[in-house]
């Protein structure tokens, strides 16, 4: 974009969404199989990365959020198929390696970490007080899948009145159409935007 981005740091904050083992790594119970799309998913948690080291760096607070279950819980929803379909195959369990995030998205020392059952980050988690209590009015979003965590996170934190910006190139979906038809959509509710845009913002 040719206009220049403009963030108060002391206001904002980054959140790395759902880049947990099942769902970004190959092997995973809801991963990508091809190899084009993991190649996709793997670039833009390296660039979520070095965006969250950037945003320490400049005293921004990095936020990181998993969505987790219980072993043999039934879906919190089972009218969604994407919850059932984790229910069946038993995914996303506390404490399990897939569970886990990605070795390149490891929460710093002291990070706070949200834990969820549903697709916004805010669905029944303590993200909106803990954003409130830190004076944030602006969250930067990065995760997988832009069409899931990402878009469904922007569409609530629109409604609660925050600022919104996704930067496109730490976002993934399985299949680039749904990743490019995503972003087309929160471009209506908040800014899309890129890494190098937040890094010369925040630098």
């Amino acid at each position: 974009m040719s206009d220049d981005l403009s963030i108060d740091k002391n206001r904002a904050a980054l959140l790395l969404m759902d880049f947990q083992n099942d769902i970004v790594t190959k092997g995973g119970a809801l991963a990508a199989s091809e190899d084009e799309a993991l190649e996709r998913i793997d670039k833009a948690i390296a660039v979520a990365d070095n965006v969250a080291n950037i945003a320490r760096g400049a005293g921004i607070p990095v936020i990181h959020v998993a969505v987790g279950r219980r072993s043999g819980d039934p879906p919190q929803n089972p009218h969604m198929p994407i919850q059932r379909f984790i229910a069946q195959t038993d995914a996303l369990v506390h404490g399990s390696d897939g569970f886990a995030f990605h070795p390149n998205a490891q929460p710093g020392p002291g990070e706070t970490v949200i834990v969820k059952r549903s697709v916004s980050a805010f669905a029944g988690t303590d993200l909106a007080p803990q954003l409130q209590g830190q004076g944030t009015d602006t969250i930067v979003l990065c995760g997988f899948a832009t069409h899931m965590v990402v878009e469904g996170t922007a569409r609530d934190a629109a409604d609660r009145g925050y600022r919104v910006i996704v930067l496109e190139d730490c976002c993934a979906s399985g299949g680039l159409d749904r990743h490019t038809a995503a972003l087309e959509n929160i471009g209506m509710i908040g800014e899309v935007r890129n890494s190098q845009d937040f890094i010369a913002a925040i630098s």
